[in-house]
């Protein structure tokens, strides 16, 4: 945990350097419901990244998201309702996170960025989509696979830590 700029802030990872946090991580699995909850996952990164970057610590973000997201209805209590429909990824679902990525340095946008597309098969094993099966431009499919990739991501999260160490 570490008191962020605007709040205190629980962690998912954290690299240390003479025990104090130099570099965190956050993770995001969106398992189901992603087009109700899209605008509160961005504006969720966007207000994090600004409170752990005003106090100087680097700050990566990787987002898994689902190829075939199914879509719950309702239930009374915490109860999981009955799959409605599923939600395909599709363009806008990603749009805004490249053009997070593109954009120039600010403080509320993460030091390194990561996405990558899973899917389930039919005894629920995960794997890696093949974004050529989805209508996605050219231009998303090359910052997916080449700049935000989990192999990006891991280079670049390497090379975060040796800048703030």
């Amino acid at each position: 945990k570490v008191e962020g700029r605007y709040y205190p802030k629980k962690l998912d990872v954290a690299v240390l350097k003479d025990k104090v946090v130099i570099v965190t991580v956050s993770f995001k699995f969106v398992t189901s419901n992603y087009k109700q909850n899209v605008n509160n996952y961005f504006e969720q990164l966007l207000g994090e990244t600004a409170n752990i970057r005003r106090i100087n610590i680097g700050f990566a973000h990787f987002l898994v998201l689902r190829g075939h997201t199914p879509y719950f209805d309702k239930n009374k209590g915490s109860l999981r309702g009955k799959t409605q429909r599923i939600e395909i990824l599709n363009e806008n679902d990603l749009a805004k996170y490249v053009k997070l990525f593109q954009d120039i340095d600010f403080p509320h946008k993460p030091d390194v960025l990561g996405i990558t597309t899973i899917d389930f098969d039919e005894k629920e094993n995960a794997f890696f989509l093949d974004l050529e099966k989805f209508n996605l431009s050219l231009p998303i499919k090359e910052v997916l696979l080449k700049k935000i990739s989990v192999e990006g991501f891991i280079q670049k999260i390497v090379a975060l830590c040796k800048i703030k160490g």
